[in-house]
């Protein structure tokens, strides 16, 4: 399927997904929105892909909404946002049964930041900067920010950032742990496409189901997660397809022995 602000590819088995409104640093309006979930979905249709990398062209990941379009029918898009498209490409990425990787670079400000809470991993190229800054322009958080952001760097650093919006740049997001890997800008594309070529290796369904457990767990007891991976564990053991990775697994390991 083609996108009119999207670009959709596969490369070496990865699904790359980038934003494509460069002259807007890939600023978002109604059919960005749209066509990003779209694209999500597709992804998650696709059967043998097990990791989606999401990135944008141009100068920057995503400036948030697209707040030139304020006199144009397309300033509905927040409310919109809000109600449906917005809070779906949040579930779409966390739900999907695949490992999606955000590589970011410029700017990852408002919803644009949102996008990258909900990525699995993040890829940062260092001079990024991550910008909470709905407060500063009327309007409120969307995407489950208030959650994400707050279990990933902690709640008083996530308030400082929404009631101040002061930037948080790459290398201190590095030292609160939201980033996964900081790379030099010129070495974004390989770093994240070598984070996801080593996530492939591994077990398609071992993947979802420990993709699921961990961010289940979030909500959940001590003793609610033991249950649940347990059940995951009794399913993965009783796949015919992974009994075939395990012998595989198996092998190459004593193959490496030898």
């Amino acid at each position: 399927m083609e996108y009119k602000t999207v670009l959709y590819k596969k490369q070496d088995g990865i699904i790359v997904i980038s934003l494509n409104r460069p002259e807007k640093l890939n600023a978002i309006d109604g059919q960005l929105s749209r066509d990003f979930l779209a694209a999500l979905m597709e992804a998650e249709a696709d059967t043998e892909a097990k990791v989606v990398i999401i990135r944008g062209e141009g100068r920057a990941f995503c400036a948030g909404f697209d707040l030139s379009q304020s006199g144009s029918p397309e300033r509905q898009v927040p409310l919109e946002y809000q109600r449906d498209t917005g809070q779906n490409i949040t579930r779409a990425m966390m739900r999907m049964p695949k490992i999606v990787i955000a590589a970011v670079h410029g700017y990852a400000i408002g919803a644009g930041l949102e996008w990258t809470m909900g990525a699995d991993l993040r890829v940062v190229a260092e001079g990024t900067q991550f910008g909470a800054t709905e407060t500063n322009v009327g309007q409120t958080v969307t995407n489950a920010g208030t959650k994400l952001l707050t279990h990933h760097i902690g709640l008083s650093k996530a308030k400082e950032l929404y009631f101040t919006n002061e930037f948080m740049d790459a290398e201190e997001a590095h030292r609160l742990g939201y980033v996964n890997k900081l790379v030099p800008p010129d070495k974004l594309e390989s770093a994240s496409m070598e984070m996801a070529k080593r996530i492939d290796q591994n077990s398609g369904l071992s993947l979802m189901l420990t993709k699921q457990a961990v961010n289940r767990a979030l909500s959940m007891s001590i003793e609610e997660t033991l249950q649940m991976e347990t059940r995951d564990s009794q399913l993965n053991a009783l796949s015919p397809s992974q009994q075939e990775y395990g012998r595989a697994a198996m092998q190459r390991l004593q193959d490496k022995k030898r």
